[in-house]
């Protein structure tokens, strides 16, 4: 199997599989994708194309950058008036998580854990929103991946593209508080504010949403969770993160869900990795 990388004019990224027969398949770039490739990738492309995605989420000062923006605004929104079925108040669930185990994971394993997905993966979305559930096996016991899931302050310990993460001063981990996030420079973004909607240690599921900053994720909400399975004296997790967030103007769903599936799995493989580094090193 053949990976490629090509330029979009929108997002900055198209990834696409060949296989030897020379067949595209743009469906499934699982974990098998090396890591530093796609990161490497995503940095290169970005950068070339960062001008023009910035330019969507932010006005350009100077003479003329007002009207630049309301005629963008004008034609965003003759488009959308445009196309059929456009009652953006019409409302469904997101149940196709529900029917096939996202990569990664085996028949078996998905239906132990389609309970939990159905607690804590469904969205309700409306038109011009999209979804994606991702799955992360890893060989360590669930305390131990929530160990560093848990850390809302702390995402750049196994999030890739992080500078640094704040936090205010004497801040405590509650429902309500507030990160700013600094990404890597060439990245399609510079900041980004986020709120924690939940966290429970119990059940080993924390969510947040994205509620400010400079980014493509406009109204990115996900939610993770951390799941332990024993088999024949086996231990090992499973991490679920799904996410909701709004398709941009002049994308297409499936242009979205590729590049915000790029980015979590990629995260998603760095926290097994850590947690699994970690675990060797404890039982030594």
């Amino acid at each position: 199997m053949n990976y490629y990388v090509k330029e979009n004019q929108n997002f900055g990224i198209s990834l696409s599989t060949k296989d030897d027969k020379g067949t595209n398949d743009k469906r499934n770039i699982g974990g098998e994708v090396p890591t530093m490739f796609l990161l490497i990738s995503l940095i290169f492309i970005f950068h070339i194309n960062r001008s023009n995605i910035l330019g969507e989420t932010t006005m350009e000062k100077g003479d003329g950058g007002e009207v630049d923006a309301q005629a963008s605004t004008m034609a965003t929104e003759q488009q959308q008036q445009q196309q059929p079925n456009s009652n953006s108040e019409e409302t469904y669930l997101t149940t196709h998580h529900l029917s096939a185990p996202p990569s990664g994971l085996t028949q078996e394993e998905f239906d132990e854990l389609k309970d939990l997905v159905a607690e804590f993966h469904i969205y309700k979305l409306t038109r011009g929103r999209c979804s994606s559930l991702l799955a992360q096996r890893v060989q360590a016991p669930s305390v131990a991946v929530w160990s560093i899931v848990r850390r809302f302050d702390q995402p750049q310990s196994y999030k890739h593209f992080i500078k640094s993460c704040t936090v205010s001063e004497g801040f405590t981990m509650k429902l309500g508080c507030t990160r700013e996030v600094n990404v890597i420079s060439g990245l399609p973004a510079d900041t980004s504010t986020e709120r924690l909607d939940i966290h429970d240690d119990e059940r080993r599921v924390i969510g947040f949403s994205i509620i400010g900053g400079e980014h493509r994720l406009r109204n990115y909400r996900s939610v993770t969770s951390v799941h332990q399975l024993e088999r024949d004296g086996q231990i090992w997790s499973v991490v679920l993160e799904s996410y909701a967030v709004d398709v941009p103007p002049g994308n297409t769903e499936e242009d979205a869900r590729l590049f915000a599936d790029t980015v979590v799995r990629l995260n998603l493989q760095k926290l097994a990795s850590v947690v699994e580094g970690m675990n060797r090193a404890g039982n030594r």
